[in-house]
């Protein structure tokens, strides 16, 4: 079986027509795109390439074959693409709200340690405050609390004197 990157240095040599030329273009030595070529030739037992006076051609397989490891390279750029774009590393600092009660506890429990160990390019900083922020005014991303914030708690408030 063959090395599926050998294909890349195949395909360099059958586009620039030489093997420094091929290098030059994979930023690699000649020495390296030959060696690997043959190698490539060898592990398939076929010739894909011949060298001419005017540097090198594709053999009738070799012709054969192009389209086919183009189509492999088409098919690697596509999964680099797709992987590009679903990079779901997050980074920056995450801000939450809490008490200070809550703030503590928190700091001193393994919670954190699993946080980091999933998102380590995540930083949490606490604000520990006993009032409400207002995450759409960015005062925070994230609030912990133990109760209503104020404005539903004195609409509850009402209820409950209705109710009395």
């Amino acid at each position: 079986m063959f090395d599926w990157s050998d294909l890349r240095y195949f395909l360099a040599v059958a586009r620039h027509g030489s093997t420094i030329s091929a290098a030059k273009a994979l930023g690699l030595s000649q020495s390296t795109v030959h060696r690997r070529l043959a190698e490539f030739e060898k592990c398939i037992g076929r010739h894909v390439i011949i060298r001419h006076a005017t540097g090198y051609r594709l053999t009738e397989f070799g012709e054969e074959l192009r389209p086919l490891a183009e189509r492999v390279e088409d098919s690697i750029a596509t999964i680099d693409r797709r992987l590009a774009a679903t990079n779901q590393t997050l980074s920056g600092s995450i801000r939450v709200a809490c008490s200070e009660s809550i703030g503590y506890r928190l700091i001193k429990s393994p919670l954190l340690d699993a946080f980091h160990a999933r998102h380590p390019s995540l930083r949490v900083e606490f604000v520990m405050s006993d009032r409400f922020l207002d995450l759409s005014k960015g005062d925070a991303d994230v609030a912990i609390r133990a109760g209503e914030p104020e404005s539903q708690r004195s609409s509850n408030t009402r209820r409950w004197r209705r109710a009395s």
